[in-house]
């Protein structure tokens, strides 16, 4: 009877716990009724050919998300819905990078002995450039890897840190 009790307690407190967890950007959802024209008009000026926009805010910035066949898009605009940065997500697909990022990659230590575990080209009124995450062949902790378009790499770094407009690079 304890045996029992002590599986059940387990496995509602479990629920519990895995209720509690998970990704908290749902608290940045906004319904699209509420995003300001301005920006809804931004994007379509930007990306008119976005459909199914699914909108964020975070501390001034609204994100428009949206979908395209092999790339996520996350497009940031700022308090006076100015375009501030997009990121485009490519998944594991290699081939969405420029021809001098691919050699690059290629030819280093992490094009030969690493598996690619994610690619995303980030676009941003400063500058644009690649990030490349992956991980060793036999297992271990994941590098970061930032490409610029001509192929130099601008460093790696085993932190990984959500890019914003602001994220020094």
């Amino acid at each position: 009877m304890k045996t029992r009790f002590f599986s059940i307690a387990f496995t509602l407190v479990s629920l519990a716990c895995l209720t509690s967890c998970g990704d908290d950007s749902d608290d940045r959802d906004v319904n699209r009724n509420d995003v300001p024209e301005s920006y809804t008009k931004a994007l379509t000026a930007k990306y008119p050919d976005a459909v199914n926009v699914k909108w964020e805010k975070t501390p001034g910035y609204y994100i428009a998300e949206f979908s395209k066949p092999q790339e996520e898009y996350d497009v940031w605009f700022g308090p006076g819905a100015e375009w501030a940065m997009t990121e485009v997500d490519y998944g594991h697909n290699l081939f969405f990078l420029p021809p001098a990022v691919g050699s690059a990659l290629a030819g280093s230590e992490y094009g030969k002995n690493h598996t690619v575990e994610d690619v995303a080209m980030i676009e941003r009124t400063d500058r644009t450039f690649y990030l490349i995450e992956v991980e060793p062949m036999g297992g271990g902790a994941d590098t970061y890897l930032y490409y610029s378009p001509d192929g130099t790499l601008i460093k790696t770094t085993a932190q990984d840190v959500d890019i914003t407009p602001e994220t020094e690079i």
